[in-house]
């Protein structure tokens, strides 16, 4: 699947709900807005993306399609998804209920996250110049890894029951709050419940 840029817009969200498999998200160069390849089996995990076109946002929406009762948890299932840099991520949501995610972002601006796990393992890694000023994670259960770089002040405030946690490989307290490079000039407000 390949989008281009045919209208003009000033933002993109994109909507991921991952069922089960991997999911990788990464930014480039591409003159595409996005491309996705993908690998799944005949019995599901079919990839679907819808545009929805607003007056100044481009809203995307993937998600897997599977046949009725053939759901698989170990599905083997992978998703590459590439988002060029032409456009400013306004709203990342991402629902993960099993599965293996890998969103890294090094140059494509992204203003909001919404992380969503049910289970399964999700690591985030932004640099200086993609990172959001605020990630709210909603941790049912699985393990969060996020990757910023040291240049940037960190606040975390983890209120989760269950679910394992860890910044720049440093694992976080279940509850309380969680303060990193308080000196720097930019900081992310992260908020894990």
């Amino acid at each position: 699947i390949s989008k281009s840029v045919t209208d003009t817009y000033n933002k993109l969200e994109l909507n991921l709900n991952v069922v089960a498999g991997e999911f990788n998200l990464v930014d480039s160069d591409i003159p595409e807005y996005l491309t996705l390849n993908s690998k799944y089996s005949e019995n599901g995990g079919v990839p679907s993306v819808k545009e929805t076109k607003g007056n100044e946002t481009l809203t995307l929406d993937f998600k897997q399609e599977f046949k009725p009762q053939v759901f698989q948890f170990n599905s083997d299932s992978k998703y590459n998804m590439v988002v060029g840099q032409k456009l400013a991520v306004n709203k990342l949501s991402l629902n993960l209920t099993a599965g293996e995610s890998d969103i890294t972002l090094n140059k494509v601006k992204t203003n909001a996250i919404d992380l969503k796990m049910t289970a399964g393992d999700t690591s985030l890694t932004f640099s200086e110049d993609s990172l959001p000023e605020r990630i709210d994670v909603k941790l049912v259960a699985g393990s969060l890894s996020i990757n910023i770089p040291t240049t940037v002040g960190v606040e975390i405030n983890s209120n989760s029951v269950a679910g394992s946690s860890m910044y720049n490989k440093t694992k976080l307290s279940e509850n309380g709050t969680s303060q990193f490079n308080t000196d720097k000039a930019k900081k992310v407000v992260i908020n894990i419940d």
